[in-house]
């Protein structure tokens, strides 16, 4: 966790993955997107298949996809919500390895 310019915080976990599966999973270990908002890119793989989704949201209400890229394969399509301030995302098939950055307003 850094602190960025102007009052934005950087936070990323791109060297541990979180397992998503069907089920609703908090990303960035239940990350609060606070009341200002984040813009988190998410990354997700299993096997061949990989996707880049881009996200804004804050932690009331139903996260908005601005981009969403298929990088390689065929990925399961994507849920995100939010709960209890958190980000979630719920894979439509399978388990996949997902890793976030995220930059939010303080």
């Amino acid at each position: 966790f850094a602190n960025g310019n102007a009052g934005e915080a950087v936070i990323t976990n791109n060297s541990n993955a979180v397992s998503v599966t069907t089920s609703a999973t908090s990303l960035g270990n239940a990350f609060d997107m606070g009341s200002n908002g984040a813009f988190v890119i998410v990354y997700g793989q299993r096997g061949s298949d990989a996707f880049v989704d881009t996200i804004i949201g804050v932690n009331s209400g139903t996260p908005v996809v601005l981009t969403s890229t298929t990088v390689s394969g065929t990925p399961a399509g994507r849920t995100y919500s939010t709960t209890s301030n958190t980000l979630q995302l719920a894979m439509a098939s399978g388990t996949y390895d997902v890793r976030i950055n995220i930059l939010r307003v303080t």
